[in-house]
């Protein structure tokens, strides 16, 4: 339960002080993308918590100096804004850097004194994130459901005690950390389980 210093503070008051980056993806040219370079991940590379950078786009490698800002991070979370609305995925250390399509944001601690830069990802999943979110985006069947960046800079979240951040992601982390790793080995076990009933 949250305590008396668990406060909520407005998203941009946070982009304000230093401490958060909120930032949209990159509007790529055709003749930008090829084979090989920059992984150029969309909306459907994002799900489960996770990023998927083994895609077919790249920004090719003569490109890169257009794309330095819109570089990931690790611990970067990416938030799909158009579309299927509220994915979310976290950039995990060790994976390439990438860009994201437009149609897909990110959130970034700026300030690890101030914010831990795990702690956006479990802000962005939780029930606080999604009733800001539910009530602002778009619904209808002649167009997609959409977020803007002005809507998610006005959302009031709360955002507690750098300790407290610290212990939540310990805790989740070391969670998420140990289904990542059973990921692979459940594939494998998996294929071989097809491979037997097959046989």
């Amino acid at each position: 339960m949250a305590g008396e210093s668990w406060q909520q503070t407005k998203v941009d008051e946070m982009i304000r002080r230093g401490v958060l980056a909120l930032n949209d993806g990159y509007r790529v040219r055709n003749v930008e993308l090829g084979p090989v370079g920059i992984p150029f991940v969309r909306g459907g590379d994002i799900g489960d918590g996770g990023i998927n950078t083994a895609v077919e786009d790249h920004i090719r490698p003569e490109f890169p100096y257009r794309v330095q800002s819109k570089l990931t991070r690790p611990f970067d979370v990416a938030f799909i804004t158009k579309g299927t609305v509220g994915r979310v995925g976290m950039a995990r250390p060790g994976q390439p850097q990438s860009v994201f399509a437009p149609q897909v944001c990110y959130w970034r601690s700026l300030d690890p004194d101030q914010l831990e830069p795990r702690f956006p990802f479990y802000l962005l999943t939780s029930a606080e994130f999604q009733a800001n979110l539910d009530a602002v985006k778009t619904h209808g069947s002649m167009a997609a459901d959409y977020v803007s960046m002005t809507d998610q800079r006005d959302f009031r979240l709360t955002f507690p005690p750098i300790r407290e951040q610290k212990a939540i992601a310990a805790v989740l982390g070391a969670l998420d950390d140990k289904i990542e790793l059973n990921r692979p080995m459940n594939a494998t076990l998996e294929a071989m389980a097809r491979a037997l009933f097959q046989n």
